[in-house]
């Protein structure tokens, strides 16, 4: 069912139709995004009758169709993924504003673009229409909807352009004739 103050939100919370949402675990955040697939809102569902928006983080400048919304187990990381192929996760820790560039090229970052940057991107190597994927702190796990499966590890302390390392890349097997999957990496890289 509906009710009033999901009307309100939904009205407020960006200027095209919803595409995707994600709590965390205890409910006590709420992530939307929109159709435009630029930002998604990060929004605290607890504090009053309706949500408050804490922050608006930064997914590109380009359109893209958000597919999945993912919030780690403890909701310092949250992870987006769209139909570019890509990846980003946003640190969600107190007031940090990981990935943002500081100074005054930050400043007119902000005003041309806003938001919080992702502090790391990962890309899956494909357009994909569907990618879901599991988030923790120091890692994430990605499924395609061609059945295959990145295993990464996040680093936060590295250069933003190696922050994500992939650990292995898996095909399920969806033609019904494998029973689970086959791994593509060597056995001496696990």
């Amino acid at each position: 069912g509906s009710c009033a103050g999901a009307e309100r939100l939904v009205e407020n919370a960006h200027k095209q139709l919803l595409s995707c949402l994600a709590l965390n675990g205890d409910g006590s955040l709420l992530a939307s995004a929109s159709q435009a697939g630029t930002l998604v809102r990060l929004w605290a569902t607890s504090q009053t009758d309706r949500p408050t928006l804490l922050r608006e983080l930064r997914r590109g400048t380009l359109e893209a169709d958000i597919s999945h919304i993912a919030f780690s187990r403890s909701s310092s990381v949250l992870s987006c993924s769209s139909d570019a192929g890509t990846i980003h996760l946003f640190s969600l820790e107190g007031g940090d504003q990981a990935g943002q560039q500081s100074g005054i090229a930050a400043s007119v970052l902000a005003s041309v673009q806003g938001g919080q940057r992702s502090f790391a991107r990962y890309d899956i190597g494909v357009r994909d229409p569907s990618v879901l994927c599991g988030v923790t702190d120091t890692g994430l796990v990605a499924v395609t909807s061609q059945g295959g499966v990145h295993v990464v590890t996040i680093d936060a302390e590295a250069p933003p352009e190696s922050r994500c390392s992939l650990v292995s890349c898996s095909q399920l097997a969806l033609d019904g004739e494998e029973e689970w999957m086959v791994d593509s990496s060597s056995d001496s890289d696990r």
